[in-house]
């Protein structure tokens, strides 16, 4: 296994978000993690995983906006 391991400020620049957003996407549990002590960090592949659903979840609210939006027409 080569997954490369990142920290919280890593994961962040990653993502391209601040580390509070992180933090709070860690307390709501919407991403995975793993902690060592009191220091979390994730697997790149995991952040890109993410990525990828995050872009699926608004591909398929966008279609459905376009259905409503078409059906009010």
């Amino acid at each position: 296994m080569n997954d490369q391991i990142l920290n919280l400020k890593e994961s962040a620049i990653f993502l391209g978000c601040g580390l509070t957003t992180l933090r709070k996407l860690v307390r709501l549990k919407e991403i995975n993690y793993f902690m060592i002590g009191n220091r979390y960090y994730f697997r790149k592949q995991t952040l890109e995983n993410w990525i990828l659903n995050m872009e699926n979840e608004n591909r398929k609210i966008n279609t459905v906006n376009q259905e409503v939006i078409i059906s009010l027409k």
